[in-house]
């Protein structure tokens, strides 16, 4: 068995950016002293905090808006200085580092510049510093680097704190000969909030599903806790003295088993190729029904910028995979997708639009849960483009189709 995880991460934005005490016990020392992490890290941030325990934390309003690979965070700090005395606060912010497949971690942290701290209308200036971690150390996560920055504080001052940065989801990937299982999820570490000065006095934190599917994403923890309005996840608190149990964790998509083996039916029938794909999406049964490549549509897409695929027998959809090869390659020679949004119609008249993750090109799962009707052709139009992205020249979306299954097939056993 082989797992792989994947995770770049640093959730504890300004909450946690005096530290990342989510997952150990630490002890936080004000006024300049060290900051302890637990045992699992056994060491002392390659920073020093100041002033923490001067400055108190009056609101919190956290926006997590999720994507296929990442999370956009988005988070508005309300401070104040306790003290009648200026106070000068230097603080981290924790990126974590990546696991490999072999066990080897490596720090991931391309763009410092996607992280951004910003007070009084400016930018802060960011200093990146690597976090040393014993090599005992078994945790599947580590912080890889701190982001870290400084910030004064006249006497009794009250000012506003911006944090914007994207953040990679973790992804955990377990195979096992032709079987494989993932989940996909993150972390926003609030108990970090902790080291500041008293509790949280007002927060707000809002999840909002982008280019995966609402009715997959989860809130794991804390428990009974947030509220669901509409697509989104919303959690509103005052007076909050953060603690492990209030730290956040967000199932983005259902733990996904996939299998390649042969699938009997019940006339005995054993179906190849792209059939005999067999994928469990959290309690729901599926079937891989057939794919079409976008390859084969290319001069009509240019022309309408939309694609129909068609089937002789109608079918009841639980969903497909969209692979969003609409573009070609970027300057820097990187297969890209400028299209944001996908207007999906079933059979000309029940009509969804879909959010997709722009850049590089990423698949995405497209539900059918709410379509009464059986599909006999599906319709993709070009809804949004993004000005930002400029791949040269287009390509049709090409899309693997799945149909939902009553109860658990019969799968041969692997061999």
């Amino acid at each position: 068995m082989k797992t792989k995880v994947s995770h770049l991460f640093g959730m504890a934005v300004l909450s946690g950016m005096a530290g990342c005490m989510a997952l150990l016990p630490s002890v936080a020392e004000a006024n300049g002293g060290g900051y302890t992490r637990g045992s699992a890290y056994g060491d002392i941030l390659p920073f020093e905090m100041e002033e923490i325990g001067q400055v108190a934390m009056l609101e919190e309003d956290l926006q997590i808006d999720l994507w296929t690979s990442y999370a956009d965070v988005k988070v508005a700090y309300k401070m104040k200085n306790t003290q009648d005395r200026p106070v000068k606060v230097r603080f981290g912010f924790p990126i974590e580092a990546e696991e490999m497949l072999h066990g080897d971690f490596k720090i991931v942290c391309k763009d410092p510049l996607a992280y951004r701290a910003t007070a009084r209308g400016r930018q802060l200036p960011v200093k990146m510093m690597v976090q040393q971690s014993p090599k005992e150390d078994s945790s599947l996560t580590k912080v890889g680097v701190w982001m870290v920055s400084e910030l004064e504080f006249a006497p009794g001052e009250e000012l506003e704190l911006s944090i914007d940065c994207k953040v990679s989801h973790l992804k955990k990937c377990t195979f096992v000969a032709i079987h494989s299982e993932q989940s996909v999820s993150m972390v926003y570490r609030l108990s970090s909030a902790a080291v500041w000065n008293g509790s949280i006095r007002k927060g707000k934190i809002t999840v909002r599903p982008r280019s995966v599917d609402a009715d997959g994403v989860s809130v794991k923890a804390p428990a009974n806790r947030f509220k669901r309005e509409g697509d989104a996840w919303v959690w509103s608190f005052e007076n909050l003295e953060p603690t492990l149990a209030d730290d956040v964790t967000i199932a983005v998509e259902p733990v996904v088993r996939k299998s390649r083996s042969t699938v009997l039916f019940k006339d005995g029938e054993r179906q190849p190729g792209f059939r005999n794909r067999v994928m469990q999406r959290g309690s729901v049964w599926m079937r891989g029904v057939d794919e079409k490549e976008g390859s084969k549509s290319v001069s009509s897409f240019w022309e309408a910028k939309s694609v129909t695929y068609a089937w002789p027998q109608p079918r009841q959809l639980a969903g497909f995979y969209l692979f969003p090869v609409q573009s070609l390659m970027d300057e820097e020679g990187k297969t890209v997708s400028n299209v944001s949004a996908w207007e999906v119609e079933v059979n000309g008249s029940w009509k969804k639009t879909v959010e997709m993750q722009t850049g590089p090109v990423q698949d995405c799962w497209v539900s059918l849960a709410d379509c009464p009707e059986a599909v006999k052709t599906l319709k993709l139009s070009v809804g949004k483009t993004d000005p930002k992205v400029t791949p040269r020249g287009m390509w049709p979306p090409s899309v693997a189709l799945y149909e939902k299954l009553a109860k658990e097939p019969k799968i041969d056993p692997s061999r």
